[in-house]
């Protein structure tokens, strides 16, 4: 009798794990109460739940704009960096807005990071807002989108 035998080999491979990374959702939200040519927009920390992952103790970006708009500034009142403990600061020159803290200060809970201010040119027109280079505590926990963009139409945002 003649007997067969396969021989199967299978191919263990190392795979390397790496631990889940904390993800932030960052959304760009105008103010609903706009009136003129002037628009405050939110740069919101989004959760799962109300508490991130990852405590944020700095932050960086670089705005952009496209069409006409206009990058006026930024402004930590009624946001989580008004907290003792943080500094924030931006410069129209080259549209960079950043903060930071000491790790007793990091923010630990989903919300406004900071608001930003533009200028829209016309009732008629759209215009796009980008934050590009965006960094939560140099990169740790990531973010998504990589980079938080916004269509401004100030017909879309009168009362």
């Amino acid at each position: 009798m003649l007997k067969l035998f396969l021989l199967c080999c299978i191919g263990i491979s190392a795979l390397t794990v790496r631990p889940a990374s904390a993800q932030i959702e960052v959304r760009l939200e105008p103010d609903a109460k706009v009136g003129s040519d002037t628009v405050w927009v939110d740069v919101r920390l989004v959760a799962a739940t109300d508490t991130l992952e990852t405590a944020v103790s700095s932050f960086q970006f670089r705005v952009v704009t496209y069409f006409g708009v206009e990058f006026l500034g930024s402004e930590s009142a009624y946001s989580l960096v008004e907290k003792e403990g943080w500094t924030s600061r931006h410069s129209l020159e080259n549209g960079r807005v950043g903060g930071f803290s000491s790790s007793l200060d990091a923010i630990a809970t989903a919300g406004v990071l900071i608001r930003l201010q533009f200028l829209v040119p016309g009732t008629d027109t759209q215009g796009n807002v980008e934050l590009q280079d965006f960094r939560l505590n140099s990169g740790n926990p990531d973010h998504f989108p990589s980079v938080p963009s916004l269509s401004l139409n100030l017909i879309n945002h009168q009362e």
